[in-house]
């Protein structure tokens, strides 16, 4: 178990007044946090539940009820005064408006109570800017978002604030959403009158209570708020990645530069399917130290941008580049290889190996990205694990970097395969009477239909809109076919009674007459209507062209050895093994 120096944080329950009026109470949230994100239903929660307690509270004085509203984790910054929010900025910002639409809505709070708990208009003020004038919260995941806060909660009219028509599409604003807020708290608040509202404002300061956490070291802090932390948004490495760049800089200039870049960064990888920015920064993390990392993403990178003297501008830049490539040459690509490769469960090695080719330029590309298929495929036909490819991932990377020629890569390839007897296995696999249950099956027979086409295919085929069919159905009608219980039993799963249906056409035609089936496979539709969609895949197509009249155990068998005869051209290896007689 790690221990813990006791001066590394300290935890301590407060109320909003106490945490918010002190003399020492300047919060901000820094740049690698996410931008404000609550909508109308986050806000509704957290006013019903702080107007409940009330509630609860003046009904049953006694009790003297508290709220809790959780915890929040800071961290000073020691250049500006201000502490870090690295979690609990969501909350933050919300409780920051409302104290805003207090200090609108209700100029005279408490202005004759003689209560000594009483929270008048100035301490709502107090909590808003201190003494010197300086906002208790200031926002700066974006160069606009702190002047957005200014002009639309701190400076805003009420009047204005209520008039607001939230639009329809809203949640990717943080502007439309501090208005939002507002407008929802203005929306509550109008309809106290001051003596509820006294009240009210009396026991939120007093009594919801939050716990603060404020560390002394940010990795800490971090690790705190990844243990603790079950709501909003959850931090990644690639935002503490952010923030140690972004503090290396001094002048504004390179500032808006980084921000602008960084923004660009985030948005495009949002628009790309299946990888998120820090699964884009671990790609690039292999990019560029070639080998197995052993310390955290964020770690490595900060690190290795030290080491080798890159400035956080052009740090981004190129990750910015990096980013380009990925969806250029992997997300849009017209390549059939990477097609194919798409569907490998080692996806970070594979995608690391095609950008390093494509960010290095490396001139025979096209030979090596069919070199990775080969290897990764026969390793997963195989049935073997990552433990096994991942070393030889990073020593391909490393050869890319180095200009070695293909044939120096093919060779390591190859003795790999060699070594742990890949290509036995793969032909066991093959030959299996079990193929249809394999992770690999359908993605296997997807590379052979793109293999039947030229150069690139247009389309990229996902695994969930088609299916793997049996020719011979699962559940067939023994008079309808000519194959008697046994054969049927033993080439059923095989790879000669296997062939590509679309997800739609599979559901209709898995039990039909093979006549019927056939019209299917031709494309013409289950009625010769095609009104609910139909696809001709050349791998089925080829059924139609050979075996027009029946499907027996003779015609099984020369499908079989077809489809040995297609691996054997897609991944160069000797299928005359396993062919049927």
């Amino acid at each position: 178990m790690e221990t813990i120096n006791s001066d590394i944080f300290d935890a301590s329950s407060k109320s909003l007044l106490s945490l918010f009026n002190s003399a020492e109470a300047l919060f901000q949230v820094p740049v690698y946090q996410r931008p404000y994100r609550w909508t109308r239903t986050e806000v509704d929660e957290l006013w019903n539940d702080i107007y409940e307690a009330f509630t609860n509270n003046k009904e049953d004085a006694k009790q003297d009820i508290n709220y809790f509203l959780g915890s929040i984790i800071t961290v000073p910054d020691k250049k500006t005064g201000y502490k870090d929010i690295v979690d609990g900025q969501q909350r933050i910002t919300t409780l920051m408006i409302m104290f805003n639409m207090i200090f609108k809505i209700f100029p005279n709070l408490n202005e004759n109570s003689e209560n000594a708990n009483a929270i008048t208009n100035k301490m709502v003020g107090k909590c808003i800017r201190n003494d010197n004038d300086r906002e208790r919260l200031r926002l700066q995941t974006h160069p606009n978002y702190q002047s957005d806060f200014k002009k639309e909660v701190l400076d805003a009219d009420i009047e204005n604030i209520l008039q607001f028509e939230t639009p329809k599409k809203y949640e990717d604003d943080p502007k439309l959403l501090f208005k939002n807020t507002a407008k929802i708290f203005a929306g509550y608040l109008k309809n106290m009158n001051i003596e509820e509202a006294n009240n009210f404002v009396e026991y939120l300061f007093n009594k919801v209570k939050i716990i603060n956490i404020e560390c002394t070291d940010e990795s800490f802090a971090i690790k705190m708020f990844q243990i603790i932390n079950n709501r909003g948004l959850d931090l990644f490495s690639s935002d503490l990645i952010k923030s140690s760049l972004f503090k290396q800089i001094d002048n504004d200039h390179d500032k808006t530069v980084f921000l602008a870049d960084w923004n660009d960064i985030e948005k495009g990888i949002k628009d790309l399917q299946d990888i998120n920015i820090d699964e884009m920064f671990t790609l690039y993390q292999y990019f560029c130290i070639e080998e197995n990392p052993k310390l955290s993403l964020d770690k490595v990178m900060i690190n290795y941008f030290a080491k080798h003297n890159i400035s956080p501008n052009d740090a981004v830049a190129n990750f910015k580049e990096f980013v380009e490539k990925y969806r250029k040459d992997i997300e849009q690509t017209d390549n059939k290889v990477i097609y194919s490769l798409r569907y490998i469960p080692w996806k970070m090695y594979w995608r690391t190996i095609v950008l390093t080719a494509e960010m290095t330029n490396y001139p025979e590309k096209e030979k090596l990205y069919r070199s990775i298929f080969r290897f990764y495929y026969l390793f997963w036909i195989a049935g073997e694990t990552m433990t096994k490819i991942k070393q030889t991932s990073f020593n391909v990377i490393k050869n890319i970097k180095e200009k070695k020629s293909i044939q120096n890569i093919d060779q390591e390839l190859e003795n790999m395969l060699e070594k742990h007897h890949i290509k036995k296995l793969a032909l066991e696999h093959l030959n299996s009477e079990n193929v249809y249950s394999r992770r690999w099956s359908k993605p296997l027979i997807l590379s052979i239909e793109y293999n039947q086409t030229g150069e690139n295919h247009s389309t990229f085929i996902s695994l969930s809109s088609v299916q793997l069919d049996h020719i011979l159905p699962q559940k067939y009608v023994e008079s309808d076919w000519n194959i008697d219980k046994q054969t049927a039993t033993r080439y059923m799963n095989t790879i000669g009674n296997l062939t590509l249906l679309s997800g739609a056409r599979n559901i209709k035609a898995r039990n039909d007459k093979y006549a019927i089936k056939l019209q299917i496979y031709n494309g013409q539709g289950r009625h010769k209507d095609c009104k609910d969609g139909c696809t001709a895949y050349r791998v089925s197509q080829q059924i139609v062209d050979n075996y027009k009249e029946d499907w027996s155990e003779e015609t099984i068998k020369n499908r079989w050895n077809w489809m040995c005869d297609e691996i054997k051209n897609l991944l160069y290896l000797d299928t005359s093994s396993i062919k049927k007689n």
